[in-house]
């Protein structure tokens, strides 16, 4: 569409106005359509290099691996339209969405999935582990919470430059360089 607005004002059939006021109506809201997914690989963690991996996920690929163990995360995720994801793509996917601030459109070159599918990977990840662990975040009464811990970690925190020696967490969610990531 926009090709044919500039081919009208080229031969003056619009002026600077009518061309700005066009484009801005026939702009394309979800601008990640005319993205070429499928010129891009699907994804395969086993193609990938530590070094990358801990660059754009923040984990090795061994870690991913016992991480997605760890977290008990099915085989596969069946999403409501029918798709079906490796558990370890899934959490790949959201492990890249969360280290640092991206969009979906970012995702595909990596992936080789349409805007939609990384979104609905995202969200069913994303449901499945609040579902199963999210009250170990809505109560503060737990085990690793002793207050030996705590001041484990206020220690920790401290001994890196911290002024107080009483602080072990960041109501921002700061990330402080204690433990990972090392960078960003």
């Amino acid at each position: 569409m926009a090709e044919q607005l500039f081919m009208m004002y080229d031969e003056n059939m619009i002026d600077d106005e009518e061309l700005l006021l066009l484009l801005e109506e026939n702009k394309h809201s979800n601008l990640h359509i005319g993205l070429p997914y499928w010129k891009y690989e699907i994804f395969s963690l086993e193609d990938m290099r530590d070094n990358e991996c801990e660059i754009e996920m923040r984990f090795k690929k061994n870690d991913i691996y016992n991480l997605a163990s760890s977290l008990k995360l099915p085989e596969v995720y069946r999403c409501y339209n029918g798709l079906v994801v490796d558990s370890v793509e899934a959490l790949c996917v959201c492990l890249k969405r969360f280290a640092y601030p991206c969009r979906y459109a970012d995702l595909v070159l990596r992936f080789g999935r349409p805007v939609p599918q990384l979104c609905m990977n995202t969200n069913i990840v994303v449901d499945d582990l609040y579902e199963r662990y999210s009250h170990l975040f809505q109560d503060l009464d737990q085990p690793w919470l002793s207050p030996e811990n705590l001041q484990l970690y206020a220690t920790a925190i401290h001994n890196k430059g911290a002024a107080l020696d009483n602080c072990w967490g960041f109501v921002d969610g700061t990330v402080r360089p204690i433990c990972r990531p090392k960078r960003n």
